[in-house]
């Protein structure tokens, strides 16, 4: 967090090879049946379910090579994290940071959210040219934590949705992205926005407890900021 995004992104894309090649050599060593047993089948699962990821990634960026790949992490224990930039965010005047909520994967989700990125784009270029700056837009979709499944209802370390652990440190590891947004910027700093969505709000107001450089944050479908009130948050007066 804090180097320039285009470097970012050209390191994740070298990584994704390496990665791909790392996590099928495991993939087949778990097929090994002498090997065979209730947890072998788990580990299996994370590891094609991070494998789906990566082709998530791949076809993300094949289909607009504008796409960045600003984030890539196959270290989480049972997920695959990633982020994915719409517009440039070295340069742009006005960057919103997504964090999606519950069921979220890159596999499952990593395109549609991309989608939705440039969606958003393409309205707010449009009110910055009819009321704003006319300034340029840049969004990113960050599936940078592990966000809670339904499968792990029966997880007893407290991954479910009804607790906030996951939320908790996906909030440190945002607010370390948002704080690479203005660190990787040498001068103008732009109007970052941060959106949460159902669990990724509550993930976001975690976040949102440390200086971030943020201008505005806003949440929907939230079960809660994790906040009794807005002193608990950092954000600008209003």
């Amino acid at each position: 967090d804090g180097i320039p995004f285009a470097v970012r992104d050209q390191a994740n894309r070298v990584l994704l090879d390496r990665y791909r090649e790392e996590l099928t050599a495991q993939r087949e060593a778990l097929r090994d049946p002498d090997n065979w047993d209730l947890d072998t089948a788990e580990r299996l699962g994370v590891v094609e379910g991070k494998l789906a990821g990566l082709d998530a990634i791949t076809r993300v960026l094949a289909e607009d090579p504008t796409r960045s790949l600003l984030l890539l992490d196959v270290t989480g224990a049972h997920q695959l994290k990633a982020a994915v930039a719409v517009g440039d965010v070295d340069t742009a005047a006005h960057v919103a940071v997504f964090t999606p909520g519950f069921t979220t994967t890159v596999a499952g989700n990593l395109e549609d959210h991309v989608v939705s990125m440039e969606e958003l784009i393409a309205r707010a270029r449009a009110q910055s040219r009819s009321h704003g700056d006319g300034g340029t837009v840049a969004a990113v979709a960050w599936l940078g934590y592990e966000a809670p499944q339904w499968e792990d209802w029966k997880d007893p370390t407290g991954r479910f949705v009804t607790s906030d652990d996951l939320a908790r440190e996906g909030g440190r590891d945002l607010a370390d992205f948002l704080q690479g947004v203005d660190a990787a910027r040498d001068f103008r700093h732009p109007r970052l926005t941060a959106l949460g969505h159902s669990y990724g709000s509550t993930t976001t107001g975690f976040a949102l407890r440390e200086q971030t450089g943020l201008d505005a944050a806003v949440v929907f479908g939230s079960p809660g900021l994790a906040a009794r009130s807005l002193e608990g948050l950092d954000v600008p007066h209003g």
